[in-house]
């Protein structure tokens, strides 16, 4: 019976995994799409000031096929579920939202999260998966960076 469960939880896990390398966007990847896309608008914007008004015309999802990309190639399917399922909501979206506006004030700005939400948010952000797709948002992947380098182009 246990042989019977594990086996059923490998297929469904295997067939989730499949189901999603064919989905459009994963919340996630959404997420971390705006939150690069902000900190490329924020950066251009102050260090080339002409190029403002043309990267403000980006979109905040230009990258997010390029982060389900990365997403899909090296995460278990189980954390896709999982980070997905938080990104998908409110609580994911006003995390993604805090950590722009951190980034853009230099830190000096984070929004208060109830003790119930931090319970919420603290296993997602410590998922070695979450903190892996932190390091290719901070330092790139070569399919973000591509895709960013793209998103560049009118504006060069």
């Amino acid at each position: 019976m246990l042989k019977t469960l594990c086996i059923a939880a490998t297929l469904i896990l295997s067939l989730s995994s499949a189901a999603y390398a064919g989905k459009s966007r994963h919340p996630t990847a959404n997420e971390f799409s705006r939150l690069t896309v902000a900190g490329m608008k924020y950066g251009l914007a102050k260090s080339h000031p002409a190029m403002a008004t043309c990267v403000g015309k980006i979109s905040d999802y230009a990258l997010s096929e390029a982060y389900q990309s990365v997403i899909v190639r090296t995460m278990p399917a189980a954390d896709i579920v999982k980070l997905d399922s938080f990104f998908g909501t409110s609580l994911g979206t006003r995390w993604t939202d805090d950590n722009i506006r951190f980034g853009q004030t230099g830190g000096a700005s984070h929004s208060e999260f109830s003790k119930d939400e931090l319970k919420q948010i603290t296993p997602i952000v410590s998922m070695p998966s979450y903190i892996k797709l932190q390091e290719v948002a901070a330092s790139g992947d070569p399919v973000v960076q591509k895709a960013a380098m793209k998103a560049l182009d009118p504006c060069q």
